[in-house]
């Protein structure tokens, strides 16, 4: 049975590789190499498909040389362009600077611990804490359009009010907090993170109580509020939706260029979530 509500978002992974070994990552990674010519093709049948917004993950997208490309080609079609990225390739240059202010809405960086020893170990990157906060003081003219990402698991969830008063002297636009999901090759490491809903939904409201977050917005994303709210397609065109729960894995529904595509998306996939919906605005 198809789904009234039509998604409006999509998710684009550069699935082939990635630079950093995030235990919790959701990707499949090992796809076949990255072609422009055919992320240039799925961007625009993304854009024909009638969806409005399109977030840009990992692998991390400034990994290619060609995503200035990418990106002019998502702006020109009228997407709200989302760039989710580690930030190793965010090359800090004027012309960076200037590609992101003219083509991104939205730019999301991590960040999963107040301090770099529990960053750092959520995402098995040394030195990755420093990094990111160097790529965060020179954002600083982007503020407005910035998102920081936040992986909660049992791992780090009493970090929270510490992460809490970092966040707010970085000032970014948005802080979105992921209840760790054991979804796809995430869940090998289920029994390191695993986090209840409850636990989760808990701890966001203490934030809320105890922190003054001012003109920053606390979005809150728990595992099941995900879940088929959106389409992931890789850069081969490959499309992968979730499974019905309470299975934690994906269910591949063929190629976005395949005619009925639409059709088997809006089978499994409703309207975005209210807080997703928030984050974009009226697009």
């Amino acid at each position: 049975m198809t789904n009234s509500a039509r998604p409006s978002r999509a998710i684009l992974n550069f699935a082939h590789r990635c630079a950093m070994k995030c235990e919790w990552c959701y990707v499949p990674f090992g796809d076949s190499s990255v072609q422009e010519s055919v992320v240039a093709k799925v961007v625009e049948r993304i854009a024909e498909l009638g969806f409005t917004r399109l977030t840009f993950g990992g692998g991390d997208p400034f990994q290619y040389q060609f995503i200035a490309n990418t990106l002019e080609l998502a702006k020109k079609l009228g997407l709200f362009v989302h760039v989710d990225t580690h930030g190793l390739g965010l090359s800090e240059t004027d012309e960076t600077l200037a590609l992101l202010k003219s083509t991104v809405d939205l730019l999301g960086l991590p960040l999963d611990g107040s301090s770099a020893a529990i960053h750092e170990e959520m995402r098995q990157s040394p030195g990755h804490y420093a990094r990111t906060m160097q790529k965060l003081a020179w954002l600083s003219d982007f503020r407005s359009h910035l998102k920081l990402n936040t992986i909660v698991s049992q791992f780090n969830i009493n970090n929270l009010p510490a992460l809490a008063n970092v966040v707010c002297s970085l000032k970014p636009s948005r802080w979105s907090i992921y209840q760790y999901w054991p979804v796809g090759p995430a869940s090998r490491v289920e029994r390191r993170h695993a986090l209840t809903e409850s636990a989760f939904l808990e701890a966001a409201d203490r934030l809320r109580e105890a922190i003054l977050f001012d003109d920053i917005a606390l979005e809150v994303n728990s595992a099941e509020s995900r879940r088929n709210t959106y389409p992931i397609i890789h850069h081969d065109a490959k499309v992968f939706v979730h499974a019905a729960h309470p299975e934690n894995t994906f269910v591949h529904v063929g190629s976005i260029f395949d005619d009925h595509v639409m059709d088997r998306i809006r089978t499994t996939c409703i309207e975005d979530r209210p807080a997703a919906i928030e984050r974009y605005g009226s697009q």
